[in-house]
């Protein structure tokens, strides 16, 4: 943008110019000391015999690369956000921290919330559900079933079990994964590089231990 500038400013001293050789104002060097080597060679050779055009198409040109960059790097940031929320309805609930959605696209994918773990009850090889476990998953029953949610993903998307990881929020703005520490229904576990919001779920965790709620009104 500064050379964009300083083309402008070249064009401008160039239309006061009467044709005759002209000295250049201090103020003007500096300005050039910013800007292009091309420019100040055109300017430095001041005997009235500019090429204009050549001049306008360079600060035409130095202006439209200016701006396609910024363009470039607005649909980029654009491109970004897009590509880490989704949005779906709850179809199934499987347990405390995982259900199935229906995205938008058509297609159903089992989510995993990320970074929170609520006691098992449908663990292969489990004889009986571990304490608070049937509790997390009424409780995810009752706030999720057949809710319209947005699913904002971390660094990966999947698990190695092919399973779709996300933060889960509803209609309200509320985040699920934060409800159920809040609750002392489950606790904080992190599997990096995911784990944005670390510091806060550790912080709500720990209110609730303090509380002595849920899962940790037996430890």
């Amino acid at each position: 943008m500064k050379k964009s500038f300083v083309l402008l400013a070249t064009l401008l001293f160039i239309a006061g110019c009467d044709g005759e050789n002209t000295l250049m104002t201090e103020e003007f060097k500096d300005l050039l000391d910013q800007g292009s080597p091309v420019i100040e060679e055109v300017v430095n050779d001041v005997t009235g015999n500019f090429n204009v055009e050549s001049i306008i198409d360079a600060a035409v040109e130095s202006i439209s690369n200016t701006l396609e960059d910024q363009e470039v790097k607005l649909d980029s940031e654009t491109s970004e956000d897009i590509e880490s929320i989704a949005y779906g309805k709850v179809s199934n609930i499987v347990d405390g921290d995982t259900l199935d959605v229906i995205l938008e696209e058509g297609n159903e994918e089992r989510v995993r919330m990320l970074m929170v773990d609520t006691p098992e009850t449908v663990k292969p090889g489990l004889k009986e559900p571990e304490p608070y476990g049937p509790e997390a998953t009424e409780f995810a029953k009752a706030i999720l079933t057949d809710q319209r949610v947005k699913l904002e993903f971390d660094k990966e998307r999947y698990d190695r079990y092919g399973r779709t990881l996300a933060y889960v929020y509803l209609d309200s703005g509320e985040m699920y994964n934060e409800m159920l520490l809040a609750e002392g229904l489950a606790h904080v576990v992190v599997f990096k590089p995911n784990n944005k919001y670390e510091q806060r779920f550790r912080e709500i965790e720990k209110a609730a231990q303090d509380a002595r709620i849920g899962i940790w009104s037996i430890q």
